[in-house]
């Protein structure tokens, strides 16, 4: 990746499509695919728009969140691309609401929450839940999330326009990775163009804080501070032990955020998943990708 500003959208794209991705399990994903439609996996109810549905341009970011689609859930093992008309992508992001700021004063109407989430970039040397990949601290990385009548455009034909199993891209790219050769994992993930900066309008880019280069030059490193979300438990609790089981999710109620609300490093639970400010049971955390699904 070649000098990413902070927070820029880099996506496959060209004058009329952007690219995303999406992690299913393989009913849905076949049924999308063949429809070229959600409205296959839609009408047969094992897709939902009820839901919170996560969409992210990063193919690496994808390939950390499901494991190469082989290292982690069997719910996300096989990835999608979605090609979006891209002026339709501008103006659902015009809806947006910061993940840090998600509440009604600050815009939208809570249907398109966007988290700006470390970046990721392939590491052959990377163990465990990192499989595979590092983080960039330096880059931040969008992640989308649709609800109520944001999911609902992903029904809509007009605005996904093609919809591409790049599961064996992915795995492909896994296997070259454990063998150390980068470059070569490189060009299986992407055969055709890679990813490269969008030019996002002015407006979206005030939406997202994602501010300019002098800007962003000027801002220099963000300044720490710890952000607490308070539980309460009842004495039943801590008789049949769901105090010990949250407990030992060492500091999950923790979030950590530079002076500006940018959620920065969060302190991690045990599992070693990324903690994310204003999400739901369907978020980046705690989604338990695609049963009748939001995808990952």
């Amino acid at each position: 990746m070649t000098d990413p500003k902070f927070r820029e959208i880099r996506a496959i794209h060209d004058d009329d499509t952007i690219r995303v991705y999406q992690a299913y399990n393989p009913t849905i994903a076949e049924a999308a695919v063949g429809a070229n439609s959600f409205r296959a996996p839609h009408q047969s109810g094992t897709w939902s728009d009820s839901r919170m549905t996560w969409i992210k341009p990063s193919a690496v970011w994808m390939a950390y969140r499901c494991g190469w689609t082989v290292l982690k859930d069997k719910n996300q093992s096989r990835v999608l691309a979605l090609d979006l008309d891209k002026q339709r992508f501008f103006e659902m992001l015009t809806q947006a609401r910061l993940a840090h700021k998600a509440s009604a004063k600050d815009g939208g109407d809570g249907s398109v929450l966007v988290q700006w989430d470390p970046e990721r970039e392939m590491d052959p040397k990377a163990n465990g839940k990192d499989v595979l990949t590092r983080k960039m601290p330096a880059v931040r990385s969008i992640q989308i999330g649709l609800k109520g009548l944001a999911a609902a455009t992903l029904l809509d034909p007009t605005f996904v326009l093609r919809i591409s199993d790049v599961t064996e891209e992915f795995r492909s790219a896994a296997a070259l990775l454990r063998a150390g050769d980068v470059p070569a994992a490189e060009a299986a993930l992407w055969p055709g163009a890679k990813e490269r900066a969008v030019a996002v309008p002015a407006d979206v880019r005030r939406i997202l804080d994602m501010g300019d280069a002098e800007e962003e030059e000027a801002r220099g490193p963000p300044s720490p501070k710890v952000q607490l979300h308070c539980f309460s438990f009842t004495n039943e609790d801590f008789h049949n032990g769901n105090f010990e089981r949250w407990m030992s999710r060492s500091l999950v109620c923790m979030d950590y955020y530079s002076s500006d609300g940018e959620r920065v490093d969060g302190l991690r639970s045990s599992d070693d998943e990324e903690l994310s400010a204003g999400d739901d049971d369907d978020d980046e955390l705690g989604e338990d990708d695609e049963g009748v699904a939001a995808a990952a």
